[in-house]
């Protein structure tokens, strides 16, 4: 690569984005496309997702870590919230270990896909119901990319409130019995009844 290339990448972030790139360097999309597939070419940049517009870059990072995939998530999504079977695992609720990483967006008609990443839209009116128990990344108890997260509990009742998701079997469940009371009222709170071995489990 030329020596303009490296310095382009060295003065871009972790992670970027073609706009991002475009102005920065002063150029063109068209020409800060041409540049980012000659990158991505030679291991230097890679797409977060396909037609995303957001990169990693490789140069500075070489390995994506949890925070730089946060990063582009939150770059796509603003409004993202780590959620389901990511946090039951994280939090050490379930032993299950989730294909992708799950996240909860404010709903929008398309959805651009991210690697490793398993977006599901909710509506506004859920982002208000949940916004008081959202744990920002800093004080959350366990790894969450970078990404503010539900609390367990209420992770747990969010996937018994959407009929598509995954839901644990009782043995993929370890639920202390302290976190019954965080159970109870998540439940209440999403309007959801909990199955009966949940109870049994927790007490």
């Amino acid at each position: 690569m030329s020596v303009s290339a490296i310095d382009r990448l060295r003065n871009m972030p972790d992670v970027f984005t073609l706009s991002r790139l475009a102005s920065v360097s002063g150029v063109d999309r068209k020409h800060a496309t041409v540049l980012l597939a000659r990158w991505t070419q030679a291991g230097l940049a890679r797409p977060a997702g396909p037609r995303s517009g957001v990169y990693y870059n490789l140069f500075k990072r070489p390995e994506i870590t949890a925070e730089m995939m946060g990063t582009a998530c939150e770059i796509l999504y603003p409004s993202a919230v780590l959620a389901g079977e990511s946090v039951l695992h994280n939090a050490g609720w379930t032993t299950q270990i989730p294909a992708n990483v799950s996240v909860a967006v404010l709903s929008r008609r398309t959805y651009a896909k991210l690697d490793g990443f398993e977006i599901t839209g909710r509506p506004k009116s859920w982002f208000l119901r949940v916004h008081p128990s959202i744990v920002a990344p800093h004080q959350a108890e366990f790894s969450t990319y970078g990404l503010r997260t539900l609390p367990p509990a209420l992770a747990l009742a969010d996937l018994y409130a959407r009929r598509d998701a995954w839901r644990p079997d009782e043995d993929d469940l370890d639920i202390e019995p302290e976190q019954v009371a965080d159970l109870a009222e998540a439940f209440g709170r999403l309007g959801v009844e909990p199955p009966d071995f949940i109870g049994a489990n927790s007490g």
